[in-house]
């Protein structure tokens, strides 16, 4: 509330400084611990839509009705970030025949965004922002975000893992090297069906998504094998049994020269099937 009311007052009272791709700046390195009331809140909640004594992943898609409401000229801009629930339901399909809950965060799955599968959702029985959003953040296994839609950043503080599916930025603005942190980034091709590798990504002025709703560029979703492959790999870095041959470093390293040339972004880790698939990505 305090920030909020710093964030209202005038320039001449209050100073305001922007970090933007700043290498200097980084978050902190100690999870938020959490207390008893916490995890007593975050027991309950389970309870009552039937997640208890089970492990869970929190789940979050980029719905165009929340922007609709509140900004209509900006949804008109998103269009073409809004999640494909359809090609999602493969990876709450995987995660639920392995015994892993999963809860929707954020705003309500809508419309395109909708995800065809019987989950337990925050608005049916909570509220954005709420306790019952930030309990549930703190413990969940990871917290896997569509479209790189906000609601991951409630499970930061508590240092939870990162899933980021259908990526559509390929700037990375956060530095989140220190923290388990995966990326599946969609595809860009040309008119004639060619990919636009990375380093062509990065040199262009705009988000290549804006170039996509003009139509000047074809953005490809992730497929289910790519969805279900990321979830595979973040859970093996969790529990720690994650193994891969020779190729894979060889692949992230000439990954990582390539957002080094660029001083405004970070690095991100992609997946290593994305990356085996789409070597010519780092060409």
């Amino acid at each position: 509330m305090l920030q909020q009311i710093l964030l209202l007052q005038p320039g001449f009272l209050v100073e305001r400084t922007q970090l933007r791709g700043s290498r200097s700046f980084s978050l902190p390195q100690t999870p938020l611990e959490a207390d008893e009331c916490l995890v007593r809140m975050r027991n309950e909640c389970l309870a009552g839509i039937g997640l208890s004594d089970q492990r869970y992943v929190a789940m979050a898609v980029y719905t165009l009705q929340y922007d609709e409401e509140r900004d209509p000229k900006e949804a008109q801009k998103h269009a073409m970030l809004e999640s494909h629930g359809n090609n999602l339901a493969v990876g709450v399909d995987y995660l639920h025949q392995t015994d892993v809950g999963v809860v929707m965060l954020g705003s309500r799955d809508t419309k395109k965004a909708w995800v065809p599968r019987d989950i337990p959702r925050l608005s049916n029985f909570g509220h954005l922002g709420g306790a019952d959003e930030v309990v549930l953040a703190s413990g969940c296994e990871y917290f896997w975000n569509d479209s790189d839609v906000g609601a991951w950043w409630l499970g930061l503080p508590f240092k939870r893992p990162i899933l980021t599916t259908n990526k559509p930025r390929i700037r990375m603005k956060t530095n989140l090297s220190d923290y388990e942190h995966l990326v599946v980034p969609v595809r860009y091709a040309r008119p004639d069906g060619s990919d636009l590798t990375f380093r062509e990504l990065l040199k262009m002025k705009s988000a290549p998504f804006k170039s996509a709703a003009r139509g000047e560029i074809v953005m490809i979703r992730n497929s289910p094998d790519e969805i279900i492959e990321a979830h595979k790999e973040i859970r093996a870095r969790i529990s720690g049994t994650w193994s891969e041959d020779a190729q894979i470093p060889k692949l992230r390293d000439r990954c990582q020269q390539i957002f080094l040339e660029f001083p405004d972004t970070f690095p991100m880790r992609i997946s290593a099937h994305f990356l085996t698939k789409h070597a010519h990505l780092l060409d």
